[in-house]
């Protein structure tokens, strides 16, 4: 088999940040490639007037995936910095066409966005970190 054609598909997948999987069906020939997105730390300064409203700043609670599947963002998506609370889902876990609703556990701020849209997550897997708010 010549491999020359699956490293270019490769290479092109690496190109594409958002592309996670490719499938080929051609020839009698089936290649899958998978890759997991590593978002590079995601973690940033969150802007001056909201430290002020956070109970602790190394007390980041972490929100974890409670099934497999990709996930999908909200609409607009949730960026570090962000205000969440309990009534708005953070996105939403699509496992073979069921969508599980990521729902914020406390009031508070996002630190930390772990996962991008379309990429595939696995039970207990963090995908956001947030600080608790003071203002209940």
């Amino acid at each position: 088999m010549d491999t020359s054609l699956i490293e270019a598909y490769a290479a092109a997948m690496t190109s594409q940040p958002q592309m996670t999987e490719l499938e080929i069906i051609a020839d009698g020939i089936h290649v899958r490639l998978r890759r997991n997105i590593a978002v590079a730390d995601a973690t940033h300064e969150l802007p001056s007037d909201l430290v002020d409203h956070v109970v602790e700043k190394d007390a980041f609670l972490k929100v974890t995936a409670q099934s497999v599947g990709l996930f999908v963002p909200t609409e607009p998506a949730f960026e570090v910095g962000d205000v969440v609370d309990g009534t708005r889902s953070l996105g939403a876990i699509d496992t073979v066409g069921i969508t599980t609703a990521i729902i914020s556990p406390v009031t508070g701020v996002v630190a930390t966005v772990h996962v991008v849209s379309g990429q595939p997550v696995e039970y207990g897997q963090v995908m956001f970190e947030l600080l608790e708010s003071k203002a209940h």
